[in-house]
């Protein structure tokens, strides 16, 4: 039992690690728009065919910030999940924390991408990311919450 119940408790930091991994090699030539650019345009094209090379272009770039969003809400709801396991961190503390760490993850990552050749760092890119880390923040405390009412735990055991 206690060996499932660590298990249970580090399923969290694993996934976190291996996301933040995920993230970061995104954040070399492989996420570039020069190699995602293929797919995104096939898969646009086939949604619609008739799509001029403008709002091509335009698609693209929506995708691209949407996987920003993506990619952070996740971080974000791994990490909550991480920092309340591991910490028992709760409230305003967990959402505070989750946001802090996601958005100095995200300034290296854009760091990171300064030095990579085939792509730019961008302010506006922190701040979408750290959007999507508020919605995962968001998802995460919405869930557990509701985890907590069905389990029949009284919150007040939870945080003490």
């Amino acid at each position: 039992m206690i060996i499932r119940n660590n298990i249970y408790r580090y399923r969290y930091p694993l996934m976190l690690i291996i996301w933040m991994l995920f993230i970061f090699t995104l954040s070399t030539d492989l996420g570039s728009e020069t190699h995602t650019m293929g797919w995104t345009s096939k898969l646009i094209r086939y949604l619609f065919p008739d799509i001029s090379a403008q709002g091509l272009k335009l698609a693209s770039k929506i995708i691209r910030k949407a996987a920003h969003v993506t990619e952070y809400a996740v971080m974000a709801f791994l990490l909550a999940g991480t920092l309340r396991s591991l910490l028992s961190i709760y409230g305003k503390k967990l959402a505070g924390g989750t946001l802090i760490i996601c958005a100095v993850f995200a300034g290296l990552d854009e760091f990171h991408q300064g030095f990579v050749v085939t792509r730019t760092s961008l302010l506006s890119d922190v701040l979408i990311d750290i959007c999507g880390a508020a919605l995962g923040a968001l998802v995460f405390t919405v869930w557990y919450s509701k985890a907590i009412s069905l389990s029949g735990i009284s919150k007040s055991k939870i945080e003490a």
